[in-house]
C-alpha cells in the first residue's frame, strides 16, 4: 500500500527541519572524488567505486546524485552491508521510507562482526514504529476509512494483561507475559501478531483502561483499527502467598464473541508454565491442530529465573513507555541474571541499535567522521511524538522481522531518481 500524499508531505516538511548541520563541501573531496571517476572510467563496475561516491555525494547533500550512485553499487554489490545502509539512508532522505525499510530489514543477514548490522537494525527498529505510529494515527483521525478495513482472522494482536494484585512490584509481569504469548503464536504457520509498538499506541491515544481492552463494545472498533480479526488479553492476578492465576479470553470479531479460556493457577516460579497452558488453550479454541515439533519449540521455557524475566518484563514496561535508556538498563540486568535468557539478549541488543539510531542527516554526518552514529537527537524525539511515517500493511510481531507490504522480496533494484545534476550542484 502507497503511503498518502499529504502523510509523505507531513514527512518531507518534519525530515527538512531535523537537518543536522552544514553539508560537507565537494571541494575537499575533489581529489577523492577525481580518483574514484578514474578507477570507474577503468572499470565501469566497480561497485566499491560506485558506492564511496555515493557516500561523498550523500555528505554533501546533494541527495539524488548520491543516491544514483549507491543504486549502481547495490546493483553490482546487493549483498555489501555498507551499500545496504546508505541506500536506505538515501532512500529515507529522498522521502521513500518503505524502499529504505525493506533495505535495513536485511540487518539479520549482515554478519555480527559487521558495524553495519547494528547500524542497519536500529535504523530498522526507529523507522518501522514511526511507520506503524503514524499509520494508526492516521486511521485515528479518519474513522472513515475503518470501514475498508476487514480485519482477517489470522492477525492476532494480544493485549497487556490486567495486572490483580496488591504487590505492584510484580505488575511488569503481566507484560512479559503477554509479549511471550506473541512469541509463541509467531511459531504457528499462517498465524501474524501485530506487533507490540502498534498495540501500545493504539490503547495510549485511547486511553483505554485495561479493563476495556475486552469490552464487547470496544473490541469491533480496536480490531479493525489494528487490522486484527483476533484479540487476546485477559488477568494475571498473584495473591499474598504468591499463587498465580491467568484468566485469558479471545475475542472474535466477525462474531462479535468474547470466549474465556480455561483459567491457569500454580506458584509464581510456574508463571512461564502456566503461560504456555494458555497458549495451547488459545489454539485449540481457534481449532488449530500443532505438529509435534511446533508443539515443541512452543513448550519451551525461555528462563528459569523468574528474577531474569521479572527484569525483562520492567524493560518492556519502560520500552513502552518511550524510556529506552531504562528498558536497556532493565534488559542488561535481565542478561545479567541469566545469561542464557535469550528473549532478553534479543531485546537488549535491539535497544541497544535503537538508542544509537538519529536522524538520516545526523547518521550520515556521524558515520562519515567516526565510523558510528551520534545519539538520538530532538528532532527524533519530536518524530517519535509525533508518530511520523505510515505503512498501513506491516505487521511484524516479536522477532518477525516481516518486510512491509511493499517489500515483501529482496529488492532487484531500487527505482531511479530524479535527473542527474551537473556536477557543480
Amino acid at each position: 500500500m502507497r503511503l498518502p500524499v499529504l502523510l509523505l508531505l507531513l514527512l518531507a516538511g518534519l525530515l527538512a527541519a531535523g537537518c543536522s548541520g552544514p553539508a560537507r563541501s565537494l571541494d575537499a573531496d575533489a581529489g577523492e572524488i577525481a580518483r574514484l571517476e578514474a578507477e570507474l572510467r577503468a572499470n565501469p563496475g566497480n561497485a566499491e567505486a560506485l558506492r564511496d561516491l555515493g557516500v561523498i555525494y550523500m555528505q554533501a547533500q546533494k541527495y539524488p546524485r548520491g543516491y544514483e550512485y549507491l543504486r549502481d553499487a547495490f546493483a553490482r554489490g546487493a549483498n555489501d552491508p555498507e551499500t545496504l545502509y546508505y541506500l536506505g539512508l538515501a532512500n529515507e532522505l529522498l522521502n521513500k521510507p518503505q524502499t529504505a525499510l525493506s533495505l535495513y530489514e536485511q540487518y539479520d543477514e549482515v554478519p555480527r562482526s559487521s558495524p553495519y548490522r547494528r547500524l542497519m537494525r536500529g535504523r530498522y527498529e526507529l523507522l518501522s514504529r514511526h511507520l506503524a505510529r503514524l499509520e494508526m494515527q492516521a486511521r485515528l483521525v479518519a474513522p472513515d476509512t475503518l470501514a475498508a478495513v476487514t480485519p482477517s482472522p489470522d492477525i492476532i494482536a494480544v493485549y497487556p494483561l490486567q495486572y490483580v494484585g496488591s504487590d505492584e512490584r510484580y505488575a511488569a509481569l503481566s507484560r512479559g507475559l503477554a509479549e511471550m504469548i506473541s512469541a509463541d503464536l509467531l511459531q504457528v504457520p499462517g498465524l501474524r501478531v501485530v506487533e507490540r509498538a502498534r498495540v501500545q499506541y493504539l490503547l495510549d491515544e485511547m486511553a483505554l483502561g485495561a479493563s476495556a481492552y475486552m469490552d464487547p463494545s470496544t473490541t469491533p472498533r480496536t480490531g479493525r483499527l489494528l487490522g486484527a480479526g483476533r484479540l487476546v488479553g485477559g488477568t494475571f492476578a498473584l495473591d499474598g502467598t504468591r499463587e498465580a492465576r491467568l484468566n485469558v479470553a479471545l475475542s472474535r470479531l466477525e462474531t462479535g464473541t468474547v470466549e474465556s479460556l480455561p483459567s491457569q493457577a500454580g506458584p509464581l516460579n510456574t508463571l512461564l508454565d502456566l503461560q504456555k497452558q494458555v497458549v495451547f488453550a488459545l489454539l485449540d479454541q481457534l481449532g488449530i491442530a500443532l505438529t509435534p515439533a511446533q508443539r515443541e519449540r512452543i513448550q519451551r521455557i525461555p528462563t528459569a529465573n523468574m528474577e531474569a524475566f521479572l527484569t525483562y518484563s520492567r524493560g518492556l514496561e519502560r520500552e513502552d513507555a518511550g524510556d529506552i535508556e531504562g528498558a536497556q538498563s532493565f534488559y542488561q540486568q535481565a542478561v545479567d541474571l541469566d545469561p542464557a535468557f535469550q528473549v532478553a539478549v534479543n531485546q537488549l541488543e535491539e535497544v541497544e541499535a535503537l538508542a544509537t539510531a538519529g536522524t538520516p542527516e545526523a547518521a550520515l554526518t556521524d558515520l562519515i567522521s567516526t565510523g558510528q552514529p551520534g545519539p538520538i537527537d530532538p528532532m527524533t524525539d519530536r518524530l517519535d511524538r509525533l508518530g511520523t511515517y505510515l505503512d498501513a500493511q506491516f505487521f511484524p510481531g516479536p522477532d518477525s522481522r516481516q518486510p512491509a507490504t511493499e517489500a515483501t522480496t529482496r529488492l532487484p533494484l531500487p527505482p531511479r531518481p530524479p535527473t542527474r545534476p551537473s556536477s557543480g550542484n
